[in-house]
């Protein structure tokens, strides 16, 4: 009777502790294989923009890929500059238009403000869609632009 107490105990002690450290180990292999899957993902679309002849390096690429709207910014520089091949002072997303046309110091520095300038304009609720940015980020309103941005993210979404 005392072996069965014994026993009992020890498996209110331990049991719980086991089941505890089994669920731990699970969710550290799925949480590995999210980093493995996004891994992979930027890598496919760094070597999608290096087939479309980008200048942007790899870290400068993977920086691009790895922003909130990575893809968005990807698709417009496809439209605006040949995936960064025609730009001028490293402005890939033609920020500005004709009258304030912005020059950064580098492509990293470009990268950021225009991820931080589509953050700004969807916390104010707009360019939630590619439709919405016509006319207000592509100015006149450019159907082109609109189906070639769509087309560039549908790509991206398939790899």
């Amino acid at each position: 009777l005392l072996l069965v107490a014994l026993a009992i105990v020890l498996g209110m002690i331990f049991i719980p502790r086991t089941v505890a450290v089994v669920e731990e180990k699970q969710i550290e292999r799925q949480e590995q294989q999210l980093k493995d899957e996004q891994k992979l993902l930027t890598e496919k679309k760094v070597a999608y923009l290096q087939t479309k002849g980008s200048p942007l390096s790899n870290e400068e690429a993977t920086l691009l890929v790895e922003m909130p709207h990575g893809d968005l910014l990807i698709a417009i520089s496809a439209i605006e500059s040949q995936y960064c091949k025609r730009q001028l002072g490293y402005n890939c997303w033609g920020i500005g238009g004709d009258s304030a046309y912005r020059h950064y110091e580098d492509f990293s520095e470009a990268i950021i403000d225009a991820n931080n300038l589509i953050t700004r304009w969807q916390a104010k609720g707009r360019w939630h869609t590619v439709e919405d940015m016509n006319c207000h980020y592509v100015v006149p309103c450019n159907e082109n632009w609109v189906r070639t941005v769509n087309k560039v993210l549908q790509e991206l979404e398939s790899l």
